[in-house]
């Protein structure tokens, strides 16, 4: 079984590099034209059989305009969604890392003791509920299927996926690219097909 993993075009918090979470933003004329660009390598993968796609708008979206080539059902699910950012969301990573030291660091290095007031999910948190979503999805769906989701969200899966000692901050995962990997049957095992 194979599952791509596609992560939406840009948005103008992107572009400002302001932290999104689960505020919706939608995609921006540069993020439309990405999804359309990607959409044209689509056909190169004729057995998907469903798209899953984060309900936030710049995800959808993105879902939408790939479906164009596909048209095939698009299910909206929610533990799809980027990361909680809480009180950060709308923030610059400078900002964040200037007015709230501490739990950034504790943040990026995934280690426990963030206060709990500002309502961010770590990402050990967010890595749980991707790897928990996929499993879900792969047992429930028979052929090939996309997720298309957030950065965040894939780059914790990865890194799962992948076993990485990196647990300081997260794998860049650019606006509208798409990831490959695939599911063995006989070793119970997700291989990540493209590189990094």
């Amino acid at each position: 079984m194979k599952i791509y993993l596609v992560r939406h075009g840009e948005t103008d918090w992107n572009q400002l590099q302001k932290w999104q979470g689960h505020t919706d933003i939608d995609l921006n004329e540069t993020g439309v034209n990405q999804a359309m660009q990607l959409s044209k390598n689509i056909g190169n993968y004729p057995n998907i059989s469903i798209i899953y796609a984060s309900p936030l708008l710049r995800a959808y979206r993105t879902a939408e305009i790939l479906n164009q080539v596909l048209n095939i059902e698009i299910v909206p699910r929610d533990r799809l969604k980027e990361v909680s950012l809480g009180v950060w969301e709308g923030m610059k990573y400078d900002d964040i890392s200037e007015h709230y030291p501490v739990d950034f660091k504790l943040w990026n290095s995934r280690t426990d003791g963030m206060d709990t007031s500002l309502k961010v999910e770590t990402l050990l948190e967010l890595q749980n509920r991707a790897f928990s979503e996929l499993e879900e999805l792969r047992k429930q769906t028979p052929n090939d299927f996309m997720i298309v989701g957030h950065g965040a969200w894939i780059s914790t899966l990865l890194c799962k996926l992948l076993n990485t000692e990196k647990r300081d901050g997260l794998i860049h995962i650019e606006n509208a690219s798409l990831i490959e990997i695939e599911y063995n049957e006989e070793s119970e095992q997700y291989i990540v097909i493209t590189d990094f």
